[in-house]
C-alpha cells in the first residue's frame, strides 16, 4: 500500500504495475486531487479504469472517531509497555476531554507519544495543552498571507469550500488573477480542482475555523453577513454556513438579523434562528415587523420559518411571546394574530389552560382560537379536553362547529376512536355540507385506524 504521494512518483509505479501477473493485486491509495493530477500527466488511466473506488469523508472527525483512534495509540502503547495500566485507564475515563480539546488526529499522536505515567487532571490537562500542535502550526502559516488572502481563506475554513465565482462575488474587490496568486501561496493547505478551492486536509479546516471563529470574531461575522445577505449567491452556497450562523445569530444586531431575513434567498435555517431570535428579543414587535414588510399581501400567512422557529425557543419565551400576541387581539389583523397563537401553541401543549381560560366570551373570534387551543392541548391529554370540544357540537354557527370538529381531529386517537359512535350522530343531525365531509373524513380515518391497531 502506497501513502500520500506526488503523482510523478505513482508513475514510477506504473511500469511495476505493468510487469506483473494479472492475478496479482497492489492497492494504490493517495488523495484524491493528487491522484487527479497523476491520471491527467501518466500512463495509469489503462490500470484503473475498471479498479477505481472514491471512498468520500463528509466534514470533519466526529468524537467517536476521535476515542477509537486515541483508544488504538493507547492500547499499542499498553501492550509495548510504555505505559502503565494505571495511566492508560485514567486517560480513558478521561477521553471525552482529550479529543474534544485535540480534535485532530495528529494530536492525538503527539500527546500518546509523549504520554508517560499521568494520574492527575492537572498534568493531563498541561499533556493536553503541549499536544496542539496542529493549531501553532496552521496559525504560523498565516503570515504568508496579505488581508485579501486571508478574507479568502476564512470564508474557505468557514464554510468548508469555496468556488472561484462565489469567491469573485463574495469579494468584489479580488480578480481572478489574485485567486490564482492565492492558491499558489497556499498549495500546501488547499487544492483547486473544478474551480473549487478546498483543504487538503480536514485538520487544516478546523484549525482554520477555530481560528476566525475564536481570534478574528468580527471578520467571521461579517463574511456569514456578506455570505446570507446577498442575493446574487445560491441557497446551496449559503447552506454551508448555517453551523455557523446559528452559534453567532445571538451576537448580531436586530437591524442586521431583519436585513438578513428579508433577503430573497436566505436559507431556511437562517430564517428560522432569526425568527427565534427576534421573538426572545422583541415579541410584542413580531407582528407589526412582519405585516409592515409584507403590505401588498391579500391574506396574512404565518411564515413557515416562523412557525418553525418555535423548536429554538425554550417554553418560556413561548409563553412570553403568547402573552404579547393575546395583548394585540383586539388592536388588528385578529386572524393573522390567532393563527400565530395557535402555531405556537403545539410549543406549551401542557400549559395552555392559563390561555383557554381567558376565552370565555361569546364572540365567534373567541370561540374559534379556545377550540383551537383545545385541539392543541388535546393531541397530548385526550379525554381531558373533549367534553369542553362537545359543547360546540352543536352550535348554531356553522363554522363554531366545524372548527369543533377540527379540534375534536386533533385529539389523541385512542380518545377519537371511543366517541366514534358521537361522531355518527353529529353527521346525522349536520346541516352543512363541508361539515358533512369533514365529519366523514373524521370517521373514515377512525375505522382505518380501529382497523390497523386490531380494536
Amino acid at each position: 500500500m502506497f501513502g500520500e504521494t506526488k503523482y510523478h512518483s505513482i508513475n514510477k509505479k506504473s511500469k511495476v504495475i505493468s510487469s506483473l501477473l494479472k492475478s496479482n493485486y497492489i492497492i494504490l491509495t493517495s488523495r484524491d486531487h493528487i491522484f487527479t493530477d497523476a491520471k491527467k500527466a501518466g500512463e495509469l488511466n489503462e490500470y484503473i479504469e475498471e479498479n477505481e473506488n472514491t471512498l468520500i469523508q463528509e466534514g470533519s472527525y466526529s468524537t467517536d472517531t476521535l476515542k477509537n483512534i486515541l483508544s488504538k495509540h493507547l492500547c499499542r502503547k499498553l501492550r509495548l509497555g510504555l505505559i502503565s495500566k494505571t495511566s492508560f485507564d485514567f486517560v480513558i475515563t478521561h477521553e471525552e476531554m482529550v479529543v474534544n480539546a485535540l480534535r485532530f488526529p495528529h494530536n492525538i499522536a503527539v500527546f500518546v507519544n509523549e504520554l508517560h505515567e499521568c494520574s492527575s487532571k492537572k498534568l493531563l490537562k498541561n499533556l493536553v495543552e503541549r499536544s496542539k500542535r496542529i493549531e501553532s502550526v496552521v496559525i504560523s502559516w498565516m503570515n504568508a498571507f496579505d488581508d485579501n488572502d486571508i478574507s479568502i481563506l476564512a470564508a474557505l475554513s468557514l464554510g468548508g469550500t469555496l468556488k472561484l465565482d462565489h469567491g469573485l462575488q463574495l469579494f468584489d474587490n479580488l480578480d481572478e488573477e489574485h485567486f490564482s496568486s492565492f492558491i499558489g501561496k497556499s498549495n500546501k493547505l488547499t487544492a483547486f480542482e473544478d474551480a473549487e478551492l478546498r483543504f487538503r486536509h480536514p485538520s487544516y479546516r478546523i484549525a482554520y475555523y477555530k481560528y476566525f471563529k475564536e481570534k478574528e470574531k468580527d471578520q467571521s461575522h461579517q463574511i456569514v453577513i456578506n455570505i446570507l445577505s446577498d442575493e446574487r449567491l445560491p441557497v446551496s452556497f449559503k447552506k454551508k454556513y448555517s453551523v455557523i450562523f446559528q452559534e453567532i445569530v445571538k451576537e448580531l444586531d436586530t437591524d442586521t438579523l431583519v436585513r438578513i431575513l428579508e433577503t430573497k434567498n436566505t436559507t431556511i435555517d437562517a430564517k428560522q434562528s432569526i425568527w427565534a431570535r427576534l421573538v426572545k428579543r422583541m415579541p410584542e414587535q413580531i407582528v407589526d415587523l412582519y405585516l409592515q414588510r409584507n403590505q401588498k399581501r391579500r391574506r396574512w400567512r404565518v411564515p413557515k420559518s416562523l412557525i418553525k422557529s418555535k423548536d429554538f425557543l425554550k417554553k418560556k419565551d413561548i409563553i412570553t411571546f403568547i402573552e404579547g400576541l393575546f395583548s394585540l387581539r383586539e388592536k388588528s389583523h385578529q386572524a393573522f394574530i390567532d393563527s400565530l397563537i395557535l402555531s405556537f401553541s403545539y410549543g406549551i401543549r401542557h400549559d395552555l389552560d392559563p390561555f383557554i381560560e381567558r376565552l370565555e366570551g361569546d364572540s365567534i373570534d373567541q370561540i374559534r382560537l379556545k377550540l383551537g387551543l383545545l385541539g392543541s392541548k388535546g393531541s397530548l391529554t385526550g379525554e381531558e379536553v373533549l367534553p369542553a370540544i362537545f359543547e360546540y357540537f352543536n352550535h348554531n354557527n356553522a363554522k363554531v362547529r366545524r372548527k369543533a370538529y377540527s379540534a375534536f381531529n386533533s385529539v389523541y386517537f385512542e380518545s377519537i376512536g371511543k366517541h366514534r359512535k358521537y361522531v355518527v350522530q353529529s353527521y346525522n343531525r349536520e346541516t352543512s355540507a363541508k361539515n358533512k365531509i369533514k365529519l366523514l373524513r373524521i370517521i373514515d380515518r377512525t375505522d382505518k385506524g380501529m382497523k390497523k391497531t386490531g380494536s
